[in-house]
């Protein structure tokens, strides 16, 4: 017996007979059969994912098309990433190209796009396949096609309109480039390095390989040196076309160009279609569903850690919590809680790079601490942290910038640069700001801070308000308990 689709129940009639030996004594008989069901889930099509089921754990998933497989992962910057290079057309397609199973309007015959190959089409498309593992990332490198290819014959020419089809997976699509909000900038600002950009996952990297590209579509070079990706956007002249640049003497370059003739990478991201309405918990948050959000929209979300609502809005193109973090304290839904109760971190549910970490359970009131993670609750108030709780543990000091933190996962500590872009908003930021800071074991009433992840010269940076209407950066000591206000990713 077998079940095809994904029901909440299923229920089916079961038959079965019995032999029984003409020598048997008549009389009644009874047994017990014994049912092992066994529960097969259903292939994870990339053309099907939910953006829900992209989760910061590694998982392998099927293209429709040619049936090959591709690992994906949400990443630091929040969004839902192919982690290894695109490679229709290392295998000659038998299936159309349609807009059920590719990000295209217009379709594409099999034998046209397998025509494409080498450079022996009639057009202007051309890929070439790659073979080999790259040596730093340690994933396959991929088919490289040039322009034309990449968008499906869209943007063919000396157009220098933007890229709305191409030869990703459908529901997936060509990451954007141009400008310090982009897809690839925001995800270099979260990996902050070549070597975090190229090193594999397993070991915490974004896993960007460097097959070279290939000048006509059929020779390759600079392979293991170089690596390019194809973006949505053109970034200058009509001849070039925008994209990550991995270059050869170890700087990454977001926002670069490349010929759009040259054959070059795809690393697709998923299309996250879902707006702030659709979702119910701070960890559902996305760069995409946070991008959809006007400034001055709120919404109240739930952290699913602990049940505790939070209040939200967008500000100067940011989506900031209005309400203090209040996580390793006792409350739930809108109340605030003011016993310590810890709660057990992971890296699924929380932005921390570790497995798990737990809040803690020693209060400010013990005094001054960079070892010790300390909390204290407030049922008007919500949670003071100093930096080493602050940090999931890792940071004590004033001089190194944060990049674990306890705010849910899709959400960060906000850097200079944010908080100076929020100082003109008023009192609907600070509602519930605080009562001032801990030092020494006693709160002392001087405003509200709030923990930043950058730095202020020999100290920590901090959002401060001291009048309870300006707000502006400062600066605070780690041991300080201070308050959290995460920002979305």
């Amino acid at each position: 017996m077998e079940r095809d689709t994904a029901v909440n129940q299923d229920q089916a009639e079961l038959s079965f007979a019995s032999k029984i030996d003409y020598l048997q004594p008549a009389g009644a008989y009874n047994t017990t059969l014994q049912f092992n069901i066994v529960a097969n889930p259903l292939v994870n099509y990339m053309q099907d994912l939910d953006p829900a089921l992209c989760t910061t754990t590694p998982m392998t998933v099927i293209d429709k098309r040619d049936n090959q497989e591709y690992i994906i992962q949400r990443l630091a910057d929040g969004n839902c990433w192919m982690m290894t290079n695109l490679n229709l057309g290392a295998v000659e397609l038998a299936t159309d190209l349609t807009s059920n199973n590719t990000n295209l309007s217009t379709p594409i015959s099999a034998s046209s796009f397998n025509s494409w190959k080498n450079g022996s089409g009639s057009g202007e498309e051309r890929y070439v396949v790659v073979s080999g593992i790259d040596s730093v990332s340690q994933t396959p490198n991929g088919v490289l096609y040039n322009f034309c290819a990449a968008s499906g014959s869209t943007r063919c020419g000396s157009t220098t309109a933007k890229a709305t089809d191409d030869i990703c997976p459908a529901g997936w699509r060509l990451p954007t480039s141009v400008g310090t909000s982009s897809e690839y900038t925001r995800l270099y600002n979260q990996y902050n390095s070549y070597t975090n950009m190229t090193k594999p996952i397993a070991n915490g990297g974004a896993a960007f390989a460097r097959p070279g590209y290939s000048p006509s579509g059929t020779s390759i070079t600079n392979s293991g040196t170089y690596g390019f990706y194809w973006s949505s956007e053109n970034t200058a002249a009509t001849t070039v076309w925008g994209g990550l640049y991995l270059s050869p003497n170890g700087t990454v370059y977001p926002d670069n160009y490349i010929g759009r003739g040259s054959g070059t990478s795809i690393r697709c991201i998923l299309n996250d279609p879902r707006t702030i309405s659709d979702i119910t918990t701070m960890q559902e948050i996305s760069p995409q569903i946070a991008a959809k959000m006007n400034d001055g929209d709120t919404a109240t979300l739930k952290d699913s850690r602990d049940g505790q609502d939070y209040t939200i809005a967008k500000i100067n193109g940011n989506v900031w919590m209005t309400r203090n973090l209040a996580i390793g304290c006792n409350g739930t839904g809108s109340a605030y809680g003011s016993t310590i109760t810890s709660k057990t971190l992971t890296s699924s549910d929380s932005n921390i790079s570790t497995a798990s970490w737990s809040t803690p359970t020693n209060n400010l009131t013990l005094g001054n601490s960079t070892d010790d993670p300390r909390i204290e609750c407030s049922s008007t108030y919500g949670a003071w942290y100093n930096f080493r709780a602050t940090s999931a543990g890792t940071i004590g000091d004033n001089t190194t910038v944060s990049v674990s933190d306890i705010c849910p996962s899709g959400w960060r500590l906000a850097s200079q640069t944010e908080i100076n872009q929020v100082t003109s908003y008023g009192s609907n930021f600070i509602q519930n700001g605080g009562n001032g800071y801990y030092r020494g074991g006693a709160l002392i009433n001087d405003g509200a801070y709030w923990w930043a992840s950058t730095l202020s010269t020999s100290y920590r940076g901090v959002l401060y308000n001291p009048s309870g209407t300006s707000l502006r950066y400062g600066s605070a000591q780690s041991y300080d308990g201070c308050q959290i206000r995460c920002i979305a990713k």
